[in-house]
């Protein structure tokens, strides 16, 4: 009998750990999720931004003032000061993000190229064996 409630215990102990390390899984999924979540809004809020600071160079109008980030302490000044800075900072990490996919796609597409130049020779090859072993011409 003792053996039995020691098995128990056992047991009943590795239950308890696996139902720990579920909840920690769990957790940190939500907390990953709610990471990507909030990244993504600040990608998005940033992109828009960068999108009316583009239409007001394109356009010569002024930015309006409502981005949700109006705060009663703040001055009408100040605010769109605030707005015009995030806003070029925006628009200038997208232009950097924009040049250096600019980059990596001449790269790919450099090495793609080359890539199917090394395998033409070896398809030319094939298709002549093929030809000369079937008899065709």
């Amino acid at each position: 009998m003792p053996k039995k409630h020691g098995k128990v215990k056992l047991e009943l102990a590795a239950t308890k750990k696996r139902a720990e390390e579920a909840k920690l899984a769990a957790l940190e999924d939500e907390r990953r999720a709610a990471k990507e979540a909030a990244e993504r809004e600040a990608i998005e809020t940033s992109t828009k931004a960068a999108s009316q600071v583009a239409a007001k160079e394109a356009t010569g109008h002024h930015i309006d003032a409502s981005l949700g980030i109006l705060n009663g302490s703040k001055t009408d000044g100040q605010l769109s000061g605030n707005i015009f800075k995030a806003t070029e900072n925006a628009l200038k990490l997208e232009q950097e993000r924009l040049q250096k996919y600019k980059e990596f796609e001449e790269k790919t597409w450099a090495l793609g190229l080359s890539y199917n130049k090394d395998f033409q020779r070896h398809e030319q090859q094939f298709a002549r064996r093929i030809r000369q072993i079937s008899g065709t011409k």
